[in-house]
Formats: structure tokens, sequence, C-alpha cells
């Protein structure tokens, strides 16, 4: 631990999800000392009940729960976007706007990526 502590030896990747399950930890203040310290900090916009949800998705996928967020929310943009494109004839000007914002960032990269495992790295 003393190692650790000095900067000597990095924490393995499995041992920094259960730091983050155990303390509540965002696994991205860990890694970096940056943003908010605790998940209830970072998705304090959630509801709690949505929250809940959200933890136990995430402990059953063995993912951290700032990974997992984000593959919901990239889910959710892209479902948006096939839903307004399959409508498209029908679309306002506003819904078209979103259409196309939605559209470049899928195209610029906003891919889904598979979920890190457990002692992935």
């Amino acid at each position: 631990m003393s190692q650790i502590l000095a900067g000597e030896t990095e924490l393995p990747y499995e041992k920094l999800l259960l730091v983050t399950q155990l303390t509540q930890c965002s696994l991205h203040w860990l890694i970096t000392g940056e943003g908010p310290q605790h998940v209830s900090e970072a998705l304090g916009f959630l509801q709690d009940t949505h929250l809940r949800i959200v933890r136990e998705l995430a402990e059953g996928r063995e993912v951290d729960v700032e990974q997992l967020v984000g593959d919901l929310l990239t889910n959710a943009l892209i479902a948006e976007g096939a839903s307004l494109h399959g409508r498209y004839r029908e679309l306002d000007e506003k819904e078209r706007a979103e259409l196309r914002i939605l559209s470049e960032l899928i195209s610029d990269g906003v891919k889904l990526e598979q979920p890190r495992k457990k002692g992935e790295e």
C-alpha cells in the first residue's frame, strides 16, 4: 500500500473498480484527481431510483457506473437519431436540426464501445 501511495506502483484496474464500489468514488477522480470525487456528485442530476438502477446494472455487468451511463446515453442518442430519421418527411425545422446534430456526432465517432469487464485495461 505504501508503494501505491508513494506513486511507485499502480493499483490494478480490478482493484480500482472495487475501491469505487466500496467508497462510491468516481473512477475518473481516482485515476486523474479531476472532476467530482464521488459518483453521487457526478450523477447528482439522476433521481435516487435511477441512480440505484444504474449502480445495480453496472455491478451486474461488471463495469464502472460512469462507463455504463456513457454507454446508455450513446445508445439513447443513436435510438433518437434513428427515430427522427424514420420520420424525416414529417419533421419540422427544429427536429431536422436535431437530426443533423445527432448524425454529425454519430459520424464523428460517437461509437458504442464494449464495456470493460473488471480486470480488463
